[in-house]
């Protein structure tokens, strides 16, 4: 059923209206660096495949790389991962070496670049058995499957900066929605509704509550402080949203969602 067909079908009751076109589709196969701009992905319960399956660890005490509060870590946003075609994950350098994550060298690589003692860990084994060899690491934070940010909030907060536009890889989302013009912080108001494309459906669970992270500098991104200050400012330190997902499928860039709220009975 096409975003449209939705509209028009009688079976689904509720109000429902289009929301906006995807503009941008983001995983990250290891958290804390850079991600993988993708035209299309499979989404299943727990999200997009290939999403987070990795990181970054000290050896030394076991914890996970957090940029957003521990400065040895920002340089780990230079770096980037991708998921190549045969679903082997790698990492990128700013020197343009690139290691898979599972080769012999990737950690001294790794801890010759940070200056103190990296390695790749996994959360799980996802679709690539090869990284059974990988040791267990544990997430510092329970990740939401999906995380989402419209183009009304980032034009809202670009302007609360005087910015000219704010680049969402400060943000890190999964998917970038283009809502066009209509204004403001729009998908504060979508939380406990589902979200729908054409066979895919999400929740809007929560806010995304802020960090450190939207203010440390990456490729052709400066550090700047206030770009948190105004969030926290103007939108109670909240910006985008955390969704489940309900029904699985997949989900491309062009495609139109439609928002689904509950039924108001008289």
């Amino acid at each position: 059923m096409t975003a449209k067909q939705m509209l028009s079908d009688p079976q689904c009751t509720g109000k429902i209206k289009p929301v906006g076109q995807v503009s941008e589709i983001w995983r990250y196969p290891v958290s804390s660096i850079g991600g993988q701009q993708c035209q299309n992905v499979d989404i299943t319960e727990t999200g997009i495949v290939g999403d987070r399956q990795f990181g970054l660890f000290d050896p030394s005490t076991g914890k996970t790389a957090s940029p957003e509060n521990d400065s040895r870590w920002h340089p780990a946003l230079f770096l980037r991962a991708i998921i190549n075609s045969a679903g082997e994950t790698y990492i990128h350098f700013p020197n343009g070496e690139a290691y898979q994550i599972c080769h012999p060298a990737i950690g001294p690589e790794l801890s010759r670049y940070f200056g103190f003692s990296v390695a790749v860990g996994r959360y799980n084994n996802g679709q690539w058995p090869a990284a059974e060899q990988l040791p267990m690491i544990t997430h510092r934070y329970q990740p939401s499957p999906l995380h989402l940010i419209t183009s009304s909030s980032r034009e809202r907060l670009s302007d609360l900066l005087s910015s000219k536009e704010l680049d969402v890889r400060r943000f890190r989302p999964n998917i970038v929605l283009n809502t066009g013009a209509e204004p403001g912080f729009l998908e504060n108001e979508w939380l406990g509704h589902t979200i729908h494309g054409v066979g895919l459906s999400m929740r809007a669970t929560e806010h995304t509550k802020r960090c450190g992270m939207t203010m440390i500098a990456q490729p052709d991104i400066e550090a700047d402080v206030e770009v948190l200050r105004a969030i926290v400012r103007n939108n109670r330190r909240s910006f985008g949203i955390y969704c489940d997902v309900v029904t699985a499928g997949g989900l491309d860039v062009g495609t139109e969602l439609v928002l689904k709220t509950s039924a108001v009975r008289a």
